[in-house]
């Protein structure tokens, strides 16, 4: 092979490589078409999700801090690794209003936005329906913004969060002098007398942004990669069914007998017990004869002498006779 021809077989490979992974994903989704719902979606509306102002912002900031390096904004495919079983990522298994809204992610989802923040790394949770899971599950009852503030200011001021990996991310913060009335996004934290902690514009953006994190809208049946949802089948009544259980192997024994052994007769030749002995190799140049029938029996007979045989010689004479 020749250098040129080396070098484009390299340049062939990883540009078939870089085309199909790359390029052709790059130009199918840099201007997704919207896609209208169906009468079986339940609603005939159109899905395309915007965002803009101060939540584009905060994608800014997100990206600024290095969040993506920790946090995923991905719901696998199953074919992909399923994520369905995960608590609340894909969306509220169940839904006050809509019941189960979990589904996976498609491209639909980072309609609007400069970066696809799917992110590199899983050492915190995916952050797909963050705001979703705020509203019903950690901040229920409360101030969203408020817990989400405090979260970023101290991840661990709960005790149910105190082994929490999260950073501080204290220098979105300030401390103002209090003037009249307290903030009402004042954080209750311990400061000086006077003073009060409140959410800078990078951290109002942040909030406001991860609180838009809600990727469970309907989609389309034709972007519904989710497994069906097989219909559960009739319960039986298993408990009169018990006293039966010992008479199980009873009947499948009957049901499915087992087949009877098969006797053989194994045939041998005749020499087989002969061919088992083990075979004794002599040095063909020892001078002890003492094993020898004559020699034990007192009776000095003079052997014609052999020519010496090598042990390969000799094992190979003693198996030939079981031929």
């Amino acid at each position: 092979m020749s250098f040129r021809t080396f070098i484009f077989s390299l340049s062939a490979s990883f540009g078939v490589a870089w085309l199909a992974i790359v390029i052709v994903p790059y130009i199918k989704m840099r201007a997704l078409e919207p896609i209208a719902m169906e009468e079986g979606d339940g609603t005939n509306a159109v899905f395309i999700p915007k965002r803009a102002g101060r939540i584009a912002d905060g994608a800014e900031v997100y990206a600024a801090n290095g969040c993506y390096q920790c946090h995923t904004q991905l719901v696998r495919p199953t074919y992909a690794g399923n994520d369905m079983f995960r608590p609340d990522w894909g969306g509220l298994q169940f839904d006050e209003v809509r019941g189960d809204t979990r589904r996976e992610t498609n491209a639909f989802d980072f309609a609007g936005e400069d970066f696809a923040q799917i992110g590199i790394s899983r050492i915190g949770p995916d952050l797909s329906n963050l705001g979703r899971r705020i509203e019903a599950i950690y901040a229920k009852g409360t101030e969203p913004g408020q817990w989400l503030f405090a979260h970023l200011y101290n991840p661990r001021w709960k005790p149910d969060r105190r082994n929490s990996t999260c950073p501080s991310f204290r220098f979105l913060f300030e401390e103002n002098e209090i003037k009249g009335n307290s903030s009402d996004d004042a954080l209750p934290f311990p400061v000086e007398e006077g003073m009060e902690i409140v959410p800078g514009p990078d951290a109002r953006a942040l909030v406001s942004y991860l609180l838009s994190l809600k990727k469970d809208q309907p989609v389309p049946a034709s972007l519904n990669f989710g497994p069906p949802e097989a219909e559960a089948a009739p319960a039986l009544p298993l408990l009169p069914l018990l006293p039966l259980l010992p008479l199980l192997p009873l009947l499948l024994r009957q049901r499915f007998p087992l087949p009877e052994p098969k006797s053989f007769t194994a045939k041998f030749p005749s020499n087989f017990l002969t061919c088992l002995r083990p075979v004794r190799i002599r040095n063909p140049t020892s001078t002890n004869r003492s094993t020898s029938p004559r020699r034990m029996a007192g009776l000095n007979v003079k052997r014609p002498q052999q020519p010496a045989r090598s042990a390969l010689q000799t094992t190979v004479m003693s198996l030939s006779r079981c031929g």
